[in-house]
């Protein structure tokens, strides 16, 4: 049974330690590769969607396609780039009485002040910067996708008397 403090570990790399290395962040290749993969699967659902006229003009396929391709933008924003670029995570466990709890937990944000900087070493103050930025692009990632989905939709009610060239 799963304990308040028990941690599924789910890492990127064969190191399976989920803390950050010894110099106190993931290594360069490991943040590369967690954000192409953040934006891999939804941009590929999303070329799916623009560019399956050109393929099929049946629905079903690039429907399973899109649906496969944010199932698994879903689990690596969930296990992979949530955690390394921003520090997220969840779990659920169950308590002795047989109630569900829900756990998240987050990164602190480490913003840079003026006052902040004098006393950091440059090394610590380039994780920060670093850390912002991957935080920026994981957050615009996250919203992005879904407004342009968004777009997409209105496009398709209110377009549909024309032919776009999207699956509609």
């Amino acid at each position: 049974m799963m304990d308040s403090r028990d941690e599924v570990v789910l890492a990127l790399t064969d190191n399976m330690d989920t803390e950050p290395s010894s110099s106190g962040f993931h290594s360069s290749s490991t943040r590369r590769l967690a954000v192409i993969g953040h934006y891999f699967f939804r941009s590929s659902a999303l070329i799916i969607y623009l560019l399956c006229a050109w393929f099929t003009t049946s629905f079903v396929l690039p429907f399973i396609f899109i649906l496969v391709c944010l199932s698994l933008d879903f689990w690596v924003v969930k296990n992979i780039s949530g955690r390394i670029l921003v520090g997220l995570r969840w779990s659920s466990y169950t308590d002795e009485a047989g109630r569900v709890h829900w756990r998240y937990d987050a990164r602190k944000p480490s913003p840079i002040d003026s006052a902040d900087v004098s006393s950091l070493s440059r090394r610590e103050l380039a994780a920060r910067i670093v850390r912002q930025q991957l935080s920026r692009l994981f957050w615009i990632g996250l919203i992005a996708s879904p407004a342009l989905w968004c777009v997409f939709f209105l496009a398709a009610i209110f377009f549909t008397t024309y032919s776009l060239g999207f699956c509609l």
